[in-house]
């Protein structure tokens, strides 16, 4: 009798030994919180609350843990249907840099009179642009 609670008392702390391993090694392999993010979130935010047409809605708290693309999403406004964000700002240079595009006219537009028909005239062509090297 002596021998089964010896036996039962070594099973135990076995037990609690693998128990203690199996709880440590699956705690130290969840993901802590980063702010991996943050920056870029907080970007996303002040522009929204500066330029977004519905501003004053946005939200005050940035979270750095959600990748850029989710957080804007969350924080479009049910109304807006037509908002998005691009993950490469290479993909629009001319957006960013402030360098516009241009198909090197000045057209003016105008409406004949006796027909209601309308019509477009070149007022000039920038010198160096597209439309000067094509020879307008």
């Amino acid at each position: 009798m002596y021998s089964d609670k010896k036996i039962n008392r070594n099973m135990f702390k076995q037990l609690a030994v693998l128990g203690l391993t199996l709880l440590l090694v699956s705690t130290a392999c969840i993901k802590e919180d980063s702010n991996e993010f943050s920056e870029i979130n907080t970007w996303i935010k002040d522009e929204m609350q500066t330029n977004y047409l519905w501003n004053e809605r946005v939200p005050e708290s940035v979270s750095g843990t959600i990748p850029p693309g989710a957080f804007f999403g969350s924080m479009l406004d049910p109304e807006d249907n037509t908002s998005f964000i691009l993950s490469n700002s290479n993909i629009i240079p001319g957006e960013t840099s402030g360098l516009t595009f241009t198909s090197g006219i000045s057209p003016a537009f105008g409406q004949f009179s006796n027909t209601g028909g309308v019509f477009i005239i070149v007022e000039f062509v920038y010198p160096g642009s597209p439309a000067d090297s094509a020879g307008f």
